[in-house]
């Protein structure tokens, strides 16, 4: 079963830097990195897919927050030593990461003014005690004139915790799934470092469920990437010659 497919371009962004832009989302960062690509695939796939985060709700905070729950379930769930590494302590930086956007001077302007959250009220999740920690930390670390009501902060760390336990399934072989979808892409990007030589290419993944097991397919510019070699910039610019 297919379940979402997730596009995006190499594009430079507005401010000067190039890299994987996601097809939905023109004033986000353009970011050349693995722990980038990972992100817009499995933590904020549903960007202006999932009818909760479109319209005014799209490209918000809120939708920063609910990719949040997504990566704290992942974390909980999978071996995901690599988009962990850097993060010391994993869920303080699940609360820097979004208490930043509200506290920081300018720096929540690409996702607009304020909170906008059109997700229904959440039931606490009970199996995930650090879940919630997360969303109450997240909460009272905002300062006062910035923060939004308790319960959208809430809701929306719930929603993505819950959406993505629907959409991965915890099986030992979806393990494996996203430990070969890391090192597959962190090998890409060590042998093309400079992002500039794929300007204007698209990257299409595709993620399908059979049976509860996980898989992928991606393409860039219409090439199938073979998951056994990974290739060079070059091997994709000329594939037709």
């Amino acid at each position: 079963m297919h379940l979402y497919t997730v596009t995006l371009n190499v594009q430079e962004d507005n401010n000067g830097n190039i890299g994987l832009l996601p097809q939905n989302c023109p004033d986000f960062d353009s970011i050349w990195s693995t722990l980038m690509l990972f992100h817009d695939t499995f933590e904020h796939w549903f960007e202006g897919q999932n009818k909760y985060f479109t319209g005014q709700a799209a490209n918000n905070i809120g939708g920063e927050i609910a990719a949040m729950g997504c990566l704290q379930y992942l974390i909980e769930n999978f071996e995901l030593s690599g988009r962990t590494e850097r993060m010391y302590n994993p869920s303080k930086a699940l609360v820097d990461s979004i208490t930043y956007f509200f506290n920081e001077e300018g720096a929540a302007h690409s996702f607009g003014d304020k909170l906008i959250s059109h997700v229904p009220q959440q039931k606490p999740v009970s199996h995930s005690p650090e879940l919630e920690a997360i969303a109450e930390s997240t909460y009272f670390e905002i300062d006062k004139p910035h923060r939004p009501r308790k319960g959208q902060i809430l809701d929306l760390y719930r929603y993505g915790y819950n959406l993505a336990q629907r959409m991965f399934p915890y099986r030992p072989e979806n393990t494996d799934f996203f430990w070969d979808f890391w090192q597959y892409w962190d090998e890409f990007f060590k042998r093309n470092t400079d992002p500039s030589t794929l300007l204007n290419s698209q990257f299409t993944v595709r993620i399908t469920r059979n049976r509860g097991k996980l898989t992928w397919k991606a393409e860039i510019d219409g090439h199938k990437l073979n998951k056994n070699t990974v290739p060079y910039a070059e091997e994709i610019l000329f594939a037709d010659y």
